[in-house]
């Protein structure tokens, strides 16, 4: 580790005004409200920095992300700043003298390992990934004879998984009656039936990961008093992005020493539809009365014209923390938007300007072309065919989705849990014989 005047110098020599005013806070809660490309994940690996420069030992410090790649980042980039010589082959959850940096579901993963038997489960459980818990509901729904074809399972599913995300369990269900609220009857029904079947079976699903920690601290004061104790400072990044699970998880850790560092922006909150709950960042004042607020409004990665746009749509929001974004970069080129006829009209204007583009001094690697969904892609795609230019698509079916990763993967599961009956279905004839 890097002797502490240089370690100081490190920490704070990129930092503007904003940002070291964020980091300098050791204890109590802070909001930074961070507007886009204000240099965010900065503020919170520099924060982490500074705790350990200010002799917060490591072992006290718990940082959250959303993503396994944002989390290897996170530890990179406070690793470099303290001058320590980690190995990539050991930038897993914790090592030696180094906060905790993971996701959500990766922390409470790790919790469950130790507390899950308060819940009656073994140490030895699996994870089921979506498609282990559509078979599920599938082989629960014949159980109950409700018909998979009337009903279907997936939507069943996002329902069971909107009734944990919001802390809602089997047994607090209410039983809710009538001609309209027939669906939820058939939602609850299957609900209790699948969670019981998951303990059977000795296995969680993803929003478990989350849900069981949060249910086991509520039941167990002194479990939960021991984790307040391990994570003293809490770091939480892309604050807006939280759950309600996540959101209590988060404050119950926080709740004795409420030394919690929030870090997002209202204005970024897309994730609604895996039910990101906007008012968690606007009412944080709320939960905190004493919180310091902090707002990053320098943005150091778009021009003076996309900043001035972005603010003029943001504006219009009703519920927002107020925010001025502005920039020291150049006004850069006009924003274009063209109005297409249909998907294949769409896409022979994005050909049609990668054509004109490459007549200058670009070649086709210059280029990406963004869409929201791979169903938008076939379009694109067909009209870069026919104008012969080389492409590739970055996605498609992930590595742990393919077949024979998911047998191999099954074969395994079976072997650290043999009553995994969903595991034994999938491959007791594969290879065939």
């Amino acid at each position: 580790m890097l002797e502490f005047g240089k370690m100081y110098d490190r920490i704070f020599e990129n930092l503007n005004e904003k940002q070291a005013e964020a980091v300098r806070v050791i204890d109590g809660p802070v909001l930074v409200i961070s507007g886009p490309g204000s240099g965010k994940t900065r503020c919170l690996t520099h924060r982490v920095a500074y705790l350990m420069s200010q002799g917060v030992p490591s072992q006290d410090i718990l940082a959250v992300t959303f993503t396994n790649k944002a989390a290897g980042e996170m530890r990179e980039r406070i690793s470099d700043l303290l001058g320590l010589q980690i190995p990539k082959s050991n930038y897993h959850l914790q090592y030696h003298n180094f906060p905790l940096i993971g996701t959500f579901h990766s922390i409470g993963l790790s919790i469950l390992r130790q507390e899950i038997p308060q819940l009656d489960y073994r140490r030895n459980f699996n994870i089921f990934d979506e498609d282990d818990q559509i078979s599920l509901i599938k082989r629960v729904m014949g159980d109950l004879e409700i018909d998979t074809k009337s009903f279907n399972p997936k939507i069943i599913l996002y329902k069971i998984s909107e009734l944990k995300t919001s802390l809602v369990f089997p047994e607090d269900h209410p039983s809710v009656g009538g001609p309209r609220e027939f669906f939820a009857e058939i939602v609850a029904k299957v609900y209790k039936k699948y969670q019981e079947e998951l303990k059977n079976l000795n296995a969680v699903d993803f929003d478990d990961l989350i849900v069981l920690p949060v249910k086991i601290f509520k039941q167990n004061s002194e479990t939960l008093k021991k984790y307040q104790e391990l994570w003293k400072y809490i770091l939480v990044d892309e604050y807006q992005d939280t759950s309600r699970d996540q959101y209590v998880f988060i404050n119950l850790l926080a709740q004795r020493y409420r030394n919690l560092f929030c870090i997002g922006d209202d204005a970024q909150s897309i994730y609604q539809f895996r039910r990101a709950d906007i008012r968690n960042i606007l009412n944080f004042q709320k939960d905190y009365p004493e919180a310091k607020i902090v707002l990053l409004e320098q943005n150091y990665r778009s021009s003076k014209t996309i900043i001035a746009a972005a603010q003029e749509i943001i504006s219009n929001n009703k519920n927002q923390l107020p925010k001025e974004l502005w920039t020291e970069n150049d006004h850069g080129e006009k924003i274009v938007i063209t109005e297409a006829m249909n998907e294949r009209h769409e896409a022979s204007i994005v050909v049609s300007k990668i054509e004109d583009l490459m007549k200058k001094t670009y070649t086709a690697k210059d280029f990406a072309v963004l869409y929201r969904t791979h169903a938008q892609s076939r379009a694109v795609e067909e009209a870069l065919i026919l104008s012969g230019y080389p492409y590739q698509i970055i996605g498609g079916l992930k590595f742990y989705e393919r077949k024979e990763i998911k047998d191999i993967l099954a074969y395994l599961k079976l072997i650290i849990n043999p009553t995994d009956s969903l595991a034994l279905e999938r491959i007791y004839n594969v290879p065939t014989r």
